[in-house]
């Protein structure tokens, strides 16, 4: 940080411009045009990741098979049920098209397994974190800031459970994060920070 900026003024410092719009235009015009198209041909997707799943958990339970062929394909249907939460994530953000209804039934199929409405995830992701990128604490994503991570000792512990801490227990990071996360913004986040308390339920 600055010495010259002192600690108590350096929330309201603002870096660069409030230059979106610019950029967006921008954007618009030095992009093939088809760029912005809605791809709603990409539901089809959902399809063989849906057959994926199912046909996995279907070999689990009747198969017979041993431990580690169930763990294989354990993991196999759990990255599966990734994949397509961002294909969901696609969906709830208008680039397949699609009227509102028939993105509510995809989000549902993409983001249901991980316990996180379509809804929800439209105020959440949609509006509060791509409005508040990267913007310190305001961020429902974001670690927060230095400032507050030098302030308060258990933003150190939580940091140990992200990829790159070094720690054994952060390789299992991917396995929960996004639901255990879901939970926090809904239950806790936004009872605690005023950009997002109209989420709650």
């Amino acid at each position: 940080m600055n010495a010259a900026v002192k600690p108590e003024s350096a929330e309201a410092v603002v870096f660069g411009k409030p230059d979106e719009r610019e950029l967006r235009d921008r954007m618009k015009k030095e992009l093939p045009t088809d760029t912005f198209k809605t791809q709603t041909w990409r539901v089809i997707w959902f399809l063989p990741l849906q057959a994926m799943i199912w046909g996995g958990l279907a070999a689990i339970l009747m198969a017979g098979l041993p431990w580690y062929a169930n763990l294989g394909l354990g993991l196999v249907v759990g990255h599966t049920i990734g994949c397509q939460a961002l294909l969901a994530h696609e969906v709830l953000h208008g680039a397949l098209g699609m009227s509102r209804r028939w993105q509510n039934v995809f989000g549902w199929l993409g983001f249901g397994p991980l316990l996180v409405p379509p809804e929800f995830w439209r105020k959440w992701h949609n509006v509060v974190h791509h409005g508040n990128t990267n913007a310190g604490d305001t961020d429902p994503d974001s670690f927060g800031t230095l400032r507050h991570y030098e302030k308060d000792p258990k933003q150190k512990q939580f940091t140990k459970l992200a990829p790159g801490s070094g720690t054994w227990y952060s390789y299992l990071f991917l396995t929960y994060s996004f639901s255990f996360h879901a939970q926090l913004v809904l239950w806790l986040q936004a009872k605690r920070r005023p950009t997002i308390r109209w989420i709650t339920p």
